[in-house]
């Protein structure tokens, strides 16, 4: 009976032994017992199990950005690099990664892939000049159809074959579209002068032969007249007219070039700020062609509050004016005070009409689309500065 107990208390012990080995721990006894095992194993048993390393949330984060950013997720890329703060060159990281996404929408945009190019835009919020283009395609993404170069609505063959392009006519004025068009292609419309009274519209011949010679990459709206007692409801058709013809080719209305001969330049002036407050679309330049002793006209003029927003546009202004032309004019020192960056072109060829006619046949349309240079022979270009107030005093 006291050899089954003795048995059975050692099988326990073993039991036990076997138990705690397999657990990784070694009682005391058995290390006194055992002294050969190693040192590592008592140690064990005496020092508690260190914690884990702490986990760097900002590291994986970081890790999530550059993943994505490999995989061409650049918006949610550039989501996690903004929410890091500065991380490492989690800045750096995020300014690269707005402007590929920026780069990526201004080629949709280019196509007038509007829906695509705003989903690439919203995330850049007032980056460059994301949130024009933003309010751009937000406005004109369902306007129709893009492409198929379908003219059949807008208007008829004016004359052959022009140049590299077809000059149409239509119910608001002629109208040029290349024949290849692309991201590099510009837009100008053009408004002549008069009072809508049947004088002075558009020199029709002028603008075929402008075309003809100088084939210009850009889609061209040259109206019938300049809208001149109704101008600002008058634009707006003139520019839905274009937009649509723009939409037609594929394109957005980006490079834009404005020009009015005589009193038509209130047309072009005027719609140079109904493109910035209405589309958020700046100008590239905007001529005038002799309007002369019309600058008095001041009630169809801009305010200074309506011209420190165009300034905003950025359009340059060019006046293609005679000789006898004074720029210390209290009108023309107003657009300098606003900011507006303006050229004085004195012109040797001729009187209030010819202006026009020269500007169409030596290409100044041409040289405002930056296609060429302006004939030296015939103008003569000064930057404008603000006139000095002089004065006695004492």
């Amino acid at each position: 009976m006291e050899n089954t107990k003795r048995l059975e208390r050692f099988l326990r012990t073993v039991l036990t032994v076997c138990l705690l080995l397999l657990a990784g721990l070694t009682p005391v006894w058995w290390r006194q017992e055992h002294p050969a095992l190693p040192a590592a194993t008592a140690e064990a048993e005496e020092t508690p199990e260190a914690s884990p390393a702490p986990v760097d949330l900002y590291a994986l984060r970081y890790r999530e950005a550059e993943t994505a950013a490999e995989a061409g997720l650049l918006a949610e890329a550039l989501a996690v690099w903004e929410e890091l703060h500065g991380y490492a060159d989690s800045a750096a990281r995020a300014e690269d990664c707005r402007a590929r996404l920026y780069e990526s929408a201004w080629e949709l945009l280019l196509r007038r892939e509007l829906c695509d190019a705003a989903s690439l835009l919203r995330p850049l919020g007032d980056y460059r000049d994301s949130l024009r283009w933003l309010r751009y395609c937000e406005r004109h993404q369902y306007d129709g159809p893009v492409g198929g170069r379908d003219y059949e609505s807008f208007g008829v063959f004016y004359r052959p074959k022009h140049g590299q392009g077809t000059l149409y006519t239509g119910s608001l004025g002629l109208f040029y579209i290349p024949d290849e068009t692309g991201p590099e292609t510009q837009t100008l419309l053009y408004f002549p002068g008069g009072s809508d009274l049947g004088l002075h519209r558009l020199n029709t011949d002028a603008a075929a032969e402008y075309v003809e010679r100088y084939a210009p990459d850009a889609v061209c709206l040259f109206a019938w007249e300049s809208g001149f007692h109704i101008i600002e409801e008058h634009n707006l058709s003139c520019w839905y007219y274009l937009e649509s013809l723009l939409r037609a080719c594929a394109l957005i209305p980006h490079e834009i070039v404005l020009v009015g001969t005589s009193n038509g330049f209130y047309a072009a002036e005027r719609m140079a700020l109904q493109l910035w407050d209405e589309e958020g679309l700046p100008v590239r330049a905007l001529l005038s062609l002799d309007a002369g002793e019309d600058w008095g006209e001041t009630e169809l003029l801009l305010d200074s509050e309506e011209l420190s927003r165009l300034a905003q546009a950025g359009p340059r202004l060019e006046l293609f004016e005679q000789r006898k032309f004074k720029s210390e004019r209290e009108v023309i020192q107003n657009l300098l005070r606003a900011g507006l960056a303006v050229d004085l072109i004195e012109c040797d060829n001729g009187d209030h009409e010819t202006i026009t006619v020269y500007a169409f046949r030596l290409g100044v349309l041409s040289w405002a689309l930056g296609e060429c240079g302006l004939n030296e022979q015939q103008y003569k270009l000064t930057e404008l500065k603000l006139a000095e107030k002089t004065g006695g005093g004492g």
